[in-house]
């Protein structure tokens, strides 16, 4: 958008399906780039074979002109949340699902040991569709809601529009063409003498650059894992403390930049995280700048909640401040299956978490009090972190309650809504000079990864794959979800990702 921008031998852009697989908040950062490039007086026009949910909430915020094939549709139908929950199946098998939350809006075990949604999480869900659900009719309105022949409420509970002229009608789109018709329309459109697929490339002869100010770009993204793992699918604690330690111990660097889409996951792995950031402050004096995506809630606000700024799209998922913990007692499915266990032990928990007997009262109170210490920590370090916030105040906004990053910024839990963009712009007061700033990519991608060890009898060993192949697509997300965290005992993990939301 920035190249096409500067292009003096381009007049506007033309997008022909344009894939938008990634998330609300992702999508609004790059709407900002689009409406950049606008402003400078270029237009951009997009011609659909069939147009998404997503696909239209963002075309209608961008688009001068929206064309779409006459046997297309316009999915336009609002937003929803959806979840799982598995405690009757697992209780006809069973199994015992014992779910340790730190409060009750902590319920990412939830699928686990619940039978259907709760009141907390309807509370929740509520809360975050609405306040996305307008961020959504917003962003229509700005670039579609004079064309609409309704207001943009009504226009999508009309929805979906299975028939391109429904869609024209609705004023959803400009025309119905055919591909190739689209040259006709864009000399209208645009006035182009020719239309090119690539644009050119210039060449800067000018004498000298102003020196710049270099600033670590670190992408972490996916399950908070201890270990190691491959950048970019999971943020496994010794590859990301190596870029960070790397990057905060480079002289070139003026500051670092973390860029974070996850969920969040081990405890441990988000505080020796953090625990690298810290480092990167107090030894080496460089600022620290979160830059958020679609998702940076519980593991993943706790690695971000001691930066110097914290920066969010408005739709961003984040906060999810609690833990959880979970365990399983298969003690029924051992006797309807006929298997008998014998235990020889010295010492009195030696058999602790095991699933063919029930936790004692004891056991569960020793669970329960290190959840208790691990929420206290984590309160206390985002206090720390939020100069802004007291830590009654934190725990008020925590009790694992998940925001969007509008409702963060209005808490104090962010200081600033946008992208990288604005995260460069916080950075640049930071550092306090006077040359330009270039992010430079930090983030290897050389990792192997490895296997998480298996050695504790687990749900993983009970429910063989063969069986989950028979579920639900969605089963089999909460069943590679929870094998990364099969030997955890508490976990710092959002119950809401970017695939939870359909739009």
């Amino acid at each position: 958008m920035e190249q096409a921008q500067k292009d003096p031998a381009t007049d506007g852009i033309l997008l022909i399906n344009p894939s938008l697989s990634m998330s609300f908040g992702m999508q609004q950062e790059l709407l900002d780039a689009v409406l950049t490039y606008k402003s400078s007086g270029k237009k951009l026009s997009i011609y659909y074979d069939n147009i998404s949910n997503g696909g239209y909430i963002f075309g209608a915020a961008i688009a001068d002109n929206i064309y779409l094939n006459p046997m297309g549709s316009v999915d336009l139908r609002g937003i929803a949340i959806s979840s799982p929950y598995i405690k009757d199946m697992l209780g006809s098998l069973g199994i015992e699902v014992l779910n340790f939350r730190s409060h009750k809006y902590k319920n990412a075990a939830n699928m686990f040991s619940e039978s259907n949604m709760t009141a907390a999480e309807r509370e929740v869900y509520e809360s975050l569709l609405g306040n996305i659900y307008d961020q959504m009719i917003a962003q229509i309105q700005l670039g579609r809601g004079s064309r609409l022949t309704k207001s943009v409420e009504e226009t999508i509970d009309g929805g979906p529009y299975f028939i391109a002229a429904d869609a024209l009608a609705a004023g959803l789109i400009d025309a119905m063409i055919y591909q190739d018709e689209l040259d006709k329309k864009l000399k209208d459109d645009f006035g182009f003498a020719r239309r090119l697929n690539t644009l050119e490339e210039y060449r800067d002869y000018a004498w000298a650059k102003p020196k710049e100010d270099l600033v670590a770009t670190i992408y972490t993204s996916g399950n908070i894992v201890m270990g190691k793992g491959t950048p970019g699918q999971k943020i496994a604690h010794e590859t990301t403390v190596k870029l960070i330690r790397e990057a905060r111990k480079n002289p070139m660097y003026k500051g670092i930049i973390l860029r974070v889409d996850s969920g969040g996951g081990s405890a441990q792995a988000s505080d020796i995280i953090h625990r690298e950031l810290e480092l990167a402050k107090t030894e080496n004096k460089k600022p620290i700048v979160v830059s958020m995506a679609g998702v940076a809630a519980s593991g993943g606000y706790y690695i971000a909640a001691n930066a110097d700024r914290i920066v969010a799209n408005p739709a961003t998922f984040t906060g999810s401040i609690g833990v959880v913990g979970m365990a399983f007692n298969a003690t029924d499915m051992f006797r309807k299956i006929k298997v008998n266990w014998g235990v020889v032990q010295k010492g009195a928990n030696a058999d602790l978490g095991s699933m063919h007997r029930p936790w004692t009262q004891a056991e569960k109170q020793l669970l329960e009090s290190y959840i208790e210490h691990s929420y206290e920590d984590f309160v206390r370090k985002v206090a720390n972190g939020r100069k802004n916030l007291s830590v009654e105040e934190v725990h008020t906004i925590a009790q694992g309650r998940v925001w969007t990053g509008e409702q963060a910024f209005e808490n104090g839990l962010v200081d600033d809504l946008g992208g990288l963009q604005t995260a460069k712009e916080h950075m640049r007061s930071l550092i306090k000079g006077h040359r330009p700033i270039r992010l430079v990519d930090a983030t290897s991608s050389t990792g192997k990864g490895l296997s998480l060890s298996m050695d504790s009898p687990s749900l993983l060993h009970v429910l063989a794959l063969d069986y989950l192949d028979a579920l639900d697509n969605e089963y089999k997300e909460i069943y590679n979800m929870w094998k990364d965290f099969e030997t955890e005992k508490v976990l710092m993990l959002s119950p809401i990702n970017s695939n939870n939301l359909r739009f």
